[in-house]
């Protein structure tokens, strides 16, 4: 009998995680605390920044709620605000919500906001460069989190992992062992509620699917992802998650791959589409005579 395990709301990821699952991505406080650091006023509401998964509503008022402190300390010092103090504080707020960014495409948009011909293009152009960032920094979270379910499958023995994006947006971790049975993760960080994932066995008639799910989950803790209480249910053997329904014509062809006890071998590859494969390749085998 097969099961599912879940974890309904993530609460937060290590930065070392989101680093290694986002090349591109790192901490908007490692951006611009350099340059928020010449404005001591500013410090207080860049530093601190605690790696949020927070999203949609969420994390727009906490950047909006930083960005008018930032203002208005601002303010306070000069006789009127103008588009460089705009981007100063919106630097310091992008900083302070803990935002994952691509700087390759902020640091131009921030420059933008510099650069308006009014305080109101430049709050305009302000808010753009939020919604950006936040599509980054949710995009980063789903990596993430893909990225643990990666790791924590291989620790549970499924070493033939494949992540990839699902037609809903849901990330999708894929992983088998050498006897067919597979771990599905499903992965979703919509914009108005926090992160969540669940992972569901499938293939399982002897029933270890819970000792399975008990490796996976401390392999998952020991990433350091934290949240509310893991959820666990039996299934009855009928696949619940839409990516374990979706997984199950590959998993069946796998499965006749394996019977013909060909040899392997480990191939990572990228597709263009941006999915990340750790899969074992079947070898064909001739017979001769």
């Amino acid at each position: 009998m097969s099961a599912i395990t879940s974890r309904p709301r993530i609460v937060r990821l290590p930065p070392d995680l989101l680093a290694v699952a986002n090349t591109n991505a790192c901490l908007a406080s490692e951006v611009f605390e350099p340059l928020v650091s010449a404005h001591p006023d500013l410090m207080s509401i860049a530093a601190g920044s605690i790696v949020p998964t927070a999203t949609g509503p969420v994390l727009q008022d906490r950047f909006e709620a930083l960005q008018n402190d930032a203002l208005a300390v601002l303010s306070a010092t000069s006789s009127g605000i103008g588009p460089h103090d705009v981007a100063l504080a919106t630097a310091a707020a992008l900083a302070g919500a803990g935002y994952m960014i691509d700087n390759r495409v902020v640091e131009p948009a921030l420059n933008s906001v510099r650069e308006a011909d009014s305080c109101a293009d430049a709050l305009r152009r302000a808010r753009a460069l939020a919604m950006r960032a936040e599509a980054d920094h949710l995009r980063a979270i789903q990596q993430g989190l893909a990225e643990a379910c990666a790791r924590a499958s291989v620790q549970a023995g499924f070493g033939d992992v494949e992540i990839c994006r699902g037609s809903d947006g849901a990330a999708r971790v894929l992983a088998t062992n050498s006897a067919g049975k597979a771990l599905v993760s499903e992965i979703r960080v919509p914009g108005d509620r926090p992160a969540s994932l669940a992972t569901e066995v499938l293939g399982v008639s002897d029933g270890s699917c819970q000792g399975i799910l008990d490796r996976f989950d401390a392999a998952l803790d020991a990433t350091g992802i934290t949240g509310a209480a893991v959820e666990r249910r039996t299934t009855g053997g009928v696949p619940e998650l839409r990516a374990a329904k979706e997984s199950i014509r590959r998993l069946l062809h796998r499965r006749c791959q394996i019977s013909k006890k060909a040899p392997s071998y480990y191939r990572e590859e990228n597709d263009n589409a941006g999915s990340h494969r750790r899969t074992h390749r079947k070898e064909k085998t001739t017979s001769h005579g």
